[in-house]
């Protein structure tokens, strides 16, 4: 059986052009093609809602907007047929409300509203020239007349008609039964050139018109210039049109039945365009028929009526009438098409289609959102994929709108309906066997054949350069293939993966789909081989498949010839930096790095690479690090380099120690050359080219993934054997050459040194004011002993004593080159450890100090940042035999002159503290040696000596301490300087403490020469060293007892009674 035999119509009849409103040819059709939507049942229920309005009420009007082919205009015509249930086609409307809800609700909003019956009027104002059409009034005037049986043209032959039957009973039927002359009515109209006459003659002969002005020639010569001067279509006005359609509803409410009008205005807007006048003309209309009998008048148009009224003639309020509106949403495509030309015949028909759709392989999508219609039917659908109407429908909005987002829906069901007669007439699937299925191919076919849509350039890029590719066969699979791909590409909601495409290509319902995916696959790796299509793994990682267009072919040729000049140098640089950029353990060559490997921390290394060529078969010893070879080339060469390896260093020192061999596939050589050259071809481009750049990075990624995975896969050697797979053995080699090579020379921390803040700390442990910053192991690998807090008699910092000491001092980059020599005796060390060395000997209570250029380096924190990089520590020197000034002694002695404990860390925090008191207080400091000298004859020149910098206004440090003898001079002449401030520098009630004593003592030898208190204040005051406060304090408590008592001698004698205690005051 071939296709067409199951189809309920033929599909190879002919399109109607355009539904037109008023055409009720194919009633029948029409309502078995309908399709009820939601958005058609929501129009439906507006309306009925408007019929139902009293005419006294509102205004009774609703325009429908929606885009072309979108159905207003099939729908509003089965609203005609629904409505008149007198017409011929009543029984019609009876099946639409049997059948759709929304039908049922309108019928019965009729039943419901205040009239009986309506009459429906329907205006095609579609494909008008409104520019040389009469007025909108006339128009509707002329398709009521039409509607009531009227003959229209010439025009006042409708207006004479119409006054005939209004005016003088049933002579209007009679003329068009009379026969006159051998002529009827009809023959004379087809006629036209006879018209007026045989009416002149054929009126006075009717017995109807006996006894009326139209019983003689010039009687209706008179009514037919009546009819012309009352019709002339440009005078014709709204208010001629409210008369005429009253006039209409009187006549046809002759009967028991209420009838009214139901006018209909199809493509209003389109009529109207950006005319002002002609909406100007539509709105006056409308409201004029509102104003009188307010029929229901049902309009459609493509665009939203107030924002047509806002860009003509201004924005409507917000209670105006042309707010009514609702709009229509197209059925799905597929729906229309299937309804209109996919049908099958019932039963024999849908019963073969269903036994193939039971068999049919499983045709199902790969998809990020849905992509079938609302309401899907493989049976109805066929011989289409039940989603390959509506996938299309998308290409072809894709197309049409290049991506661009829009709320526009372009493609109706006609567009479609278009492609599938095509394909029945013009492709000839009419006569194709049963079972056969649309690939996706055919549909390229079809745009090409029925639109302007595809691009010039696929077209041309599929014949003029991929089907010669294929030694010019049209129908090659990679050709079809590509087709069918660039239409794929063009729905965002369906990868291009092969699977996909695969299931788009199946041509039968007997094919195995998974054959045909396979060769799919294969298709498309030849298509990418030889540059047709371009392939990436996109967001939802899913590796899909682009059409390159000619332009992109360019490229790729240029970058093609790129790649066959990348030279071997070139290959070698780019493998050997992602290498470096894969794993952060290959580091570059020709420098020292210190890395931390497993367990082994800051492992000095060196780094050779042989990317694509041989070893070096003589490398230059190199002592300072362990040494490691890269080699990374196709396999046999690296079998054969390795043993060349082994036998170059197997023996010598200062060789290499450890080779990593890495396999390089030939297929990736090929591809790092296809990555470099289209880079270069990218980067020499003016314009952007986003498919190929992203593809380029996709490559790219791919790539760099493929090199980690070969990295995975390395080998380790050392000189003597194979040792494993480098991602399981690399820690443990490196640790054991680390010990073979260094041994107990290499000296390392247990964790990372913190220089400044473990200074700090160390400072304050050797001073056992704190804790052992680091490890207990670190503790014994440097020699401390963190019970005692000094250096022990082993470990690192006591041979570095006994070994240095003699030589008074040695500078610190002669330390730095031991980690690096041949014999080097700290060799393999990391600089980090000579500088934990450095910190523990120089914050301890050893004779030693680290000098930098003339000064030396004693405050923590200092010490700390000097240490912190390889200048600062190549810039120091240690110095023995250094007399330390003891840190407790210096913080005793701010103490003392501060009168409390400094609040910074380490001796230079503490003297810049002193300084600052010094010169914010040297007028006390000033008055107060002063005072000491003249009144004790006490000089304390070490002190003032000590803080004269200060004096001066520039900053403390331990340099102006002197040695240790020196401050403790210095302590002692503090602490003097701490009584006599308190004695001079002090005042209290304006007066200091020492002056108050000396006025004391003056009252004390001119009232009481002889008393002993006297002779202890005389004596305090020719001391040669100064009293302290309690001293003073308590010599004046004394003399005020004393003159208390004497006081109260006197009194008694005097009065020989005794005092009180405030009478001793007085």
């Amino acid at each position: 059986m071939t296709i067409d035999e199951l189809f309920h119509s033929d599909p190879t009849r002919q399109l109607e052009e355009v539904q037109k409103v008023n055409a009720r040819e194919q009633a029948e059709t029409d309502v078995r093609e309908f399709y009820e939507t939601d958005s058609a049942e929501r129009v439906l229920t507006e309306l009925g809602e408007t019929i139902k309005t009293h005419p006294g009420e509102a205004a009774r009007f609703l325009y429908i907007h929606a885009t072309f082919g979108s159905g207003k205009t099939h729908l509003l015509k089965l609203v005609g047929l629904l409505a008149d249930d007198e017409s011929e086609f009543a029984y019609l409307g009876d099946r639409l409300a049997e059948q759709w809800p929304g039908f049922d609700e309108l019928q019965q909003s009729i039943t419901d509203s205040h009239a009986d019956r309506l009459k429906p009027v329907f205006l095609n104002l579609l494909d008008r020239d409104a520019s040389k059409e009469p007025p909108l009034p006339f128009l509707i005037f002329e398709a009521i007349g039409r509607e009531l049986g009227y003959p229209t043209d010439p025009n006042w032959l409708l207006e004479w008609a119409w006054t005939l039957d209004m005016e003088y009973d049933d002579v209007w039927e009679s003329i068009q039964n009379f026969e006159h002359d051998g002529k009827t009515f009809e023959d004379v109209l087809s006629e036209r050139a006879s018209l007026r006459s045989w009416l002149y003659d054929a009126l006075p002969a009717m017995p109807e018109t006996s006894g009326t002005e139209l019983n003689t020639a010039s009687g209706v010569k008179s009514s037919i210039e009546t009819a012309e001067a009352d019709v002339e279509p440009e005078a014709f006005d709204p208010e001629d049109l409210v008369s005429r359609v009253e006039t209409a509803i009187d006549a046809l409410n002759g009967g028991s039945k209420q009838t009214e009008l139901l006018l209909g205005l199809d493509e209003v807007a389109l009529f109207v365009g950006d005319s002002r006048h002609r909406y100007r003309e539509f709105e006056e209309t409308m409201e004029a028929l509102q104003r009188g009998p307010n029929p229901v008048v049902v309009t459609t148009g493509q665009y939203s009526l107030p924002d047509t009224r806002e860009s003509l003639i201004g924005e409507p309020s917000e209670d105006h009438w042309t707010h009514q509106q609702v709009p229509l949403e197209g059925a799905d495509t597929e729906i229309i098409v299937r309804k209109r030309w996919l049908q099958k015949s019932d039963p024999e028909g849908r019963e073969r289609v269903e036994s193939m759709v039971a068999s049919m392989p499983d045709f199902l999508l790969h998809t990020y959102s849905s992509v079938t219609s609302a309401d899907p039917d493989p049976i109805e659908s066929y011989p289409f994929r039940e989603y390959d109407l509506s996938l299309l429908r998308t290409v072809m909005q894709e197309l049409i709108t290049q991506g661009r987002s829009t709320d526009r829906d372009y493609i109706q069901g006609r567009a479609l309906l278009v492609l599938v007669r095509s394909l029945f007439t013009k492709f000839g699937w009419a006569s194709k066997e049963e079972g056969s299925l649309v690939t996706w191919d055919i549909f390229f076919d079809l745009l090409v054949e029925e639109t302007t849509y595809l691009p010039l350039w696929v077209q041309e890029m599929i014949d003029n350069t991929l089907v010669p590719t294929f030694d010019g066969d049209e129908d090659a699979w990679e050709v079809r293939l590509a087709k069918g791909l660039y239409l794929l590409n063009q729905t965002p909601a369906v990868p291009s993966t092969p699977e996909n495409l695969g299931r788009l290509m199946v041509d039968d319902v007997t094919a195995s789909v998974d054959e045909v995916v396979e060769r799919t696959e294969s298709g498309l790796e030849t298509l990418v081989d030889k540059q047709k299509t371009l392939t990436e793994t996109n967001d939802q990682g899913d590796e899909v498949y682009t059409l390159v267009s000619e332009e992109q072919e360019s490229i790729l040729s240029r970058a093609q010839d790129k790649a066959a000049k990348i030279s071997p140098h070139q290959l070698s640089a780019w493998l050997e930096t992602r290498l470096r950029e894969s794993d952060d353990f290959f580091r570059s060559d020709g420098s020292r790095h210190e890395a931390d490997v497993g367990d082994e921390r800051l492992v000095p290394l060196r780094y050779d690479y042989s990317i694509l060529e041989p070893v070096d078969r003589a490398p230059s010893p190199e002592y300072d690090a362990l040494r490691v070879r890269v080699l990374a080339d196709e396999h046999d060469t690296v079998s054969d380099q390795v043993e060349t390896w082994q036998d170059v260093n197997d023996g010598p020192d200062g060789g290499e120690h450890v080779l990593i061999t890495i396999d390089v596939p030939g297929t990736m050589l090929e591809r790092i050359r296809n990555v470099i050259g289209m880079g270069q071809v990218l980067d020499e481009e003016t314009e952007s080219h986003e498919d190929l750049e992203r593809e380029h990075r996709t490559d790219k990624r791919r790539l760099e993934t493929s090199v980690t995975e070969i990295l995975e896969c390395a080998s380790v050697y050392t000189v003597h054997e194979y040792r494993g797979a480098r991602s399981s053995v690399l820690n443990d080699v490196v640790s054991d050459q680390v010990d073979a090579v260094f041994g107990s020379s290499r000296k390392t921390l247990s964790r990372p040194l913190v220089e400044v803040d473990d200074a700090k700390a160390m400072a304050k442990f050797f001073r056992g004011s704190g804790e052992w910053p680091l490890s207990g192991g670190d503790a014994a690998m440097l020699g401390v002993d963190t019970t005692s807090a000094e250096i022990a008699d082993t470990g690192w910092c006591c041979e570095f004593i006994d070994k240095y000491e003699s030589q008074k001092s040695v500078d610190v980059e002669t330390l730095l080159q031991q980690t690096q020599t041949a014999n080097g005796d700290y060799r393999g060390t990391p600089q980090e450890s000579i500088a934990a060395l450095l910190i523990t000997l120089a914050t301890s209570n050893e004779s030693l100090a680290l000098k930098q250029d003339t000064e030396y380096v004693t405050d923590p924190a200092a010490i700390g940042r000097q240490v912190r990089t390889k200048g600062g520590l190549t810039s120091l020197q240690v110095r023995f035999g250094v007399e330390i000034i003891d840190p407790k002694t210096v913080k005793e002695l701010v103490t003392v002159v501060l009168a409390e404990e400094p609040e910074g860390d380490g001796p230079d925090e503490w003297l810049s503290e002193l300084g600052q008191w010094v010169d914010a207080n040297s007028a006390t400091v000033k008055r107060t040696l002063k005072g000491a000298n003249r009144e004790f004859d006490v000089t304390l020149g070490d002190f003032e000596a000590t803080i004269d910098p200060a004096l001066s206004g520039n900053e403390l440090s331990t340099s102006d301490l002197g040695t240790e003898d020196d401050l403790d001079r210095v302590l002692e002449e503090a602490k003097t300087f701490a009584d006599a401030r308190e004695l001079f520098g002090v005042e209290e009630d304006g007066a200091t403490l020492w002056e108050r004593f000396s006025d004391e003592l003056d009252t004390m030898a001119s009232l009481y020469p002889n008393a002993s208190i006297t002779n202890s204040m005389r004596a305090t005051a020719e001391s040669n060293t100064v009293p302290g406060v309690t001293t003073i304090e308590s010599r004046l408590q004394d003399t005020a007892g004393h003159r208390v008592n004497e006081t109260s001698t006197q009194y008694r004698r005097i009065t020989g009674g005794t005092t009180t205690e405030s009478d001793s005051g007085v």
